[in-house]
């Protein structure tokens, strides 16, 4: 009942902040949870994310927002995550980092269903969405640190999906530069790289 009633409040005060200021996203962002919270249909979350895009085009917090109204444990499905993950590494970029939704999004779902790391399409998916996020590499000075995390994100995705020949040419294309805390240690990376090309060699020339 109360996060009901907060929930109200909440929507009231957003909806008076945006009037006010129609120029600053922040008002219609919190909308797109309210909306979520709410039960609100996705004509009503949507209105908010183009006021949210319009106040800021490069909004990738509105973006993840929408991406977990859509998640199946909320009022979307698979389907509609995923086509909206699409659009967001066909339209998003290195500075913005919105292909990043796709990452997000497998990351929510891997955390609740762990048998969907089989599924072959998430490295294709979530490797197309780190390749465009990395592009960019002014982001080595103008966005170092998330740069590094993302790099460091992108191997650890790489070694728990095992895709070992992607570890060891990340490896060294990165060498050492990339947030380690997002693969673990350096030990582990040690590992990690040990492990790809023991298997690796395993395989038929």
């Amino acid at each position: 009942k109360a996060f009901g009633e907060r929930l109200q409040i909440a929507r009231e005060y957003a909806i008076k902040a945006w009037k006010i200021d129609p120029t600053d996203p922040w008002a219609p962002t919190e909308m797109i949870t309210i909306c979520m919270g709410m039960g609100e249909p996705r004509q009503e979350m949507e209105k908010w994310l183009s006021r949210a895009m319009l106040a800021d085009p490069d909004n990738l917090e509105a973006c993840n927002r929408k991406m977990t109204y859509l998640l199946p444990k909320w009022h979307g499905s698979l389907e509609e995550v995923a086509d909206f993950c699409h659009q967001c590494v066909a339209n998003g970029n290195g500075k913005n980092r919105i292909p990043m939704i796709m990452v997000y999004a497998y990351s929510d779902m891997v955390a609740f269903d762990k048998d969907l790391t089989r599924n072959p399409e998430i490295w294709d998916n979530v490797k197309e969405a780190f390749e465009k996020v990395l592009a960019d590499k002014t982001r080595l000075v103008d966005d170092r640190y998330e740069y590094l995390r993302d790099r460091g994100a992108y191997l650890r995705w790489a070694c728990d999906l095992k895709k070992w020949d992607d570890v060891l040419r990340l490896s060294k294309e990165f060498g050492e530069d990339f947030d380690m805390k997002a693969v673990g240690n350096k030990a582990l990376y040690d590992y990690y790289k040990r492990k790809a090309a023991k298997e690796l060699a395993k395989q038929p020339i």
